[in-house]
């Protein structure tokens, strides 16, 4: 079988106008000036929350639950508070109150950015069938 003039219109494949990627990259863009104005220990924190946070990015994680329980957000919090070498004896209670802010924050993102891909995603599987 010659297969040279078998041709595929992928452009009737794929949307031409992905907005929600555009989107997507505007807010990133943002989000990430928003962080260089924390304090440079914060900033660096964050960082560290973030390759935490990406530990659990798959579906059926705790932070894709509809509620996430608060034993499990201060669990992640506390092997950061870790992590980052604390301990149970520093006056620090602070620290990890912000650990907790932080990391709610990121896992609010991500859930944001889970549900704005998955809704675009169900949308053109819709169009395409």
């Amino acid at each position: 079988m010659n297969m040279q003039g078998l041709h595929y219109d992928l452009d009737s494949l794929f949307p031409e106008n992905p907005d929600y990627l555009k989107e997507e990259e505007v807010c990133l863009k943002d989000y990430n000036y928003i962080k260089e104005l924390y304090p440079s220990w914060l900033y660096s924190v964050a960082d560290i929350i973030e390759e935490y946070v990406d530990r659990y990015e798959f579906d059926g994680s705790a932070i894709y639950n509809e509620y996430p329980d608060k034993l499990t957000i201060n669990s992640m919090a506390e092997d950061i508070f870790y992590w980052l070498g604390y301990d149970s004896d520093d006056t620090s209670n602070m620290v990890l109150d912000i650990i907790k802010l932080m990391l709610c924050n990121e896992i609010y993102l991500r859930r944001r950015r889970h549900e704005r891909i998955c809704r675009n995603f169900q949308i053109n599987r819709r169009i395409y069938r």
